[in-house]
């Protein structure tokens, strides 16, 4: 195994596991429980928590789903939906065949504005994912937990 992908499981997997159970994480999201329906603004982001490919599914057919039943969200701002975790996995163009109905469905929704997909950098360098290798209705952010957390200070709610 090389060195760069065991310092990756480390700090991807072990490392966070360990401050969890230690005590010294805890989720920003955690505490922003706010169902996605009182929010007036049409502001959300998603909370991604089991970061698997069957998350993103339930994910994306919600947001299919609350278009359908919210006709007044046309026009609103998109659901952020920033990954951090290897559901980005999903979308790397080499593994493309194995979720293209997902990576199809994202994009659909991408294009009509239901929903905005971001990937954390900081995750993407530990994993060693290269932009280059995603999508290009695909964007990043430095670091996606924190942009989570921005955004629910400028008033998202959690979808």
């Amino acid at each position: 195994m090389k060195h760069g992908r065991l310092s990756a499981i480390v700090f991807g997997f072990v490392l966070p596991g360990f401050l969890f159970t230690q005590g010294g994480y805890s989720d920003p999201l955690e505490s922003h429980k706010i169902s996605y329906a009182e929010n007036d603004q049409g502001l959300y982001v998603a909370k991604v928590q089991l970061h698997t490919p069957e998350e993103l599914k339930e994910l994306f057919d919600r947001a299919e789903s609350f278009l359908d039943t919210n006709q007044s969200y046309l026009g609103s701002s998109p659901i952020e939906v920033v990954l951090h975790g290897p559901e980005v996995r999903v979308f790397q163009r080499k593994n493309y065949q194995q979720y293209k109905m997902l990576v199809d469905q994202a994009a659909r929704l991408d294009a009509y504005k239901i929903i905005d997909v971001r990937i954390c950098e900081v995750w993407m360098s530990v994993d060693n994912v290269q932009h280059s290798e995603l999508p290009p209705f695909v964007d990043t952010v430095p670091n996606g937990p924190e942009y989570q957390e921005e955004l629910i200070e400028k008033g998202y709610s959690l979808f």
